[in-house]
């Protein structure tokens, strides 16, 4: 298993995933998604691996999917392409959650879109100072994917939830974790010291403890009805005009105008 974007290495009992695209603040492109899913996969079943640690390089978390690629997707209306990502996204989130380990989040700079989220499917997130968050998918005509229409509403609750999907609005370290989406923020020169204290303090802890407490926080039943009904949402959203303007406007590098009629939805 070889994919230049991801490094992967272990340290004693903790496993380190960090995305390697910094040129594009870590987005997620090519067989990024299924090399998470992989690494975490192999990590749950193996003895020596107690925690998991998820990062990314040069002072970015992960900028989401790489909205260049998808925008050239929606022009070209690849429907079939398209549902394949959402799917493998779908499947990663599965793995992160079925994982019996702890699994860190360590963010610095930009989590959006399903960078965001995918730090949402772990079971801790510290932060540095600089960290920013955005459920950004509107911006582009598009929904939340990668589980975030139900991990963030469990953290911080619907209204909240709702505002931050509807709006886009960006949020800085301090406000998330106000809202109750991180743990702990901490500045950027201390963020890999206070990553690892928390690692190495939560692979001494007893670890079926861990994976059945986890299991209890995180019933899965409910989180693949979720996604399932985030792929219908995607996919119907992708087909739309207002998607192919989305991604023609970022990019143009111009403000979206979105169709100033509304069509209509089948209720059901």
């Amino acid at each position: 298993m070889t994919d230049e974007n991801i490094l992967v290495e272990t340290d004693e009992r903790i496993g380190f995933l960090t995305l390697n695209r910094p040129e594009k603040k870590n987005a997620l492109i090519g067989s990024m998604r299924e090399t998470i899913r992989e690494v975490v996969s192999r990590w749950s079943s193996d003895p020596l691996i107690r925690v998991i640690v998820i990062r990314g390089t040069d002072g970015s978390f992960c900028a989401g999917g790489d909205v260049g690629y998808m925008a050239q997707l929606a022009l070209d209306q690849e429907i079939d392409t398209f549902a394949e990502i959402l799917r493998s996204g779908k499947q990663t989130v599965l793995a992160l959650r079925r994982c019996p380990k702890p699994i860190l989040a360590s963010i610095d700079g930009p989590a959006f879109g399903a960078g965001m989220n995918l730090a949402l499917a772990c079971d801790l997130r510290i932060a540095s100072e600089s960290a920013r968050f955005a459920q950004s998918f509107v911006r582009v005509g598009l929904a939340p994917d990668w589980g975030g229409s139900l991990l963030l509403r469990e953290l911080i609750g619907t209204a909240r939830a709702t505002e931050l999907i509807y709006t886009a609005r960006a949020l800085d370290a301090s406000e998330a974790l106000r809202l109750g989406i991180l743990n702990q923020v901490v500045s950027a020169s201390d963020l890999e010291s206070t990553t690892r204290t928390w690692a190495d303090e939560l692979s001494r802890s007893p670890w079926r403890s861990l994976a059945e407490s986890k299991r209890l926080l995180h019933p899965i039943s409910h989180l693949e009805k979720a996604l399932d009904l985030e792929i219908e949402a995607q996919l119907n959203c992708f087909r739309s005009p207002d998607a192919r303007e989305g991604f023609q406007a970022f990019i143009d590098k111009r403000p979206a105008i979105f169709a100033p009629e509304a069509g209509t939805l089948d209720p059901s």
